[in-house]
């Protein structure tokens, strides 16, 4: 059986990985300090969920950082409940008591 493990992106650096960018070039998409191609926008696009739209129109800047912190932010949540879960699985839950 084929095990993939899920990727949690919680940072830029990680999205960028992902994608298969730099992080400055990340950063600079995000900035509007460079265009990007339809490819990357809508890929962009997929993995995050946010619009198409608010990644590439420069007053919608605020928006994006926004969504995009608020995207990293649910990744952590994520991640920190899959390590928890895969902690009780390594762990007998149940506690013999002596009196």
């Amino acid at each position: 059986m084929l095990n993939l493990k899920r990727i949690y992106i919680t940072n830029q650096k990680k999205l960028a990985g992902v994608i298969g960018i730099s992080r400055q070039h990340l950063s600079s998409v995000k900035n509007k300090k460079c265009g990007a191609s339809d490819e990357l926008i809508a890929e962009l696009q997929r993995i995050t969920q946010i619009s198409v739209a608010t990644w590439l129109t420069p007053s919608r800047k605020a928006t994006l950082d926004r969504e995009l912190a608020a995207y990293f932010e649910t990744e952590k949540y994520a991640e920190s409940l899959a390590i928890i879960k895969s902690q009780r699985g390594k762990h007998d839950t149940t506690t013999t008591l002596r009196s």
